[in-house]
């Protein structure tokens, strides 16, 4: 078991692709994330992942209420 004291020091839209999906023809956001330990890395991710990922962090922390509503259709909304 490896337990690490990892955060993200920085997050960066740098450009979007587009994709063709089961969900259909969507973009996708490229994202490049520094790491605390100085590691680096790119992910891609839909901006419905991006709802779906606010969603999960004001569910699990209550106090994140006041994060920017992203516009745009909430799917499996409850």
């Amino acid at each position: 078991l490896v337990v690490c004291n990892l955060a993200v020091s920085s997050a960066e839209v740098s450009g979007f692709v587009e994709d063709k999906s089961k969900r259909g023809k969507e973009f996708l956001f490229i994202v490049d994330v520094l790491w605390s330990d100085g590691r680096s890395c790119c992910v891609r991710r839909s901006y419905q992942d991006f709802l779906e990922f606010r969603k999960r962090l004001i569910v699990r922390n209550k106090k994140l209420t006041e994060l920017p509503k992203l516009p745009g259709l909430y799917l499996n909304s409850k």
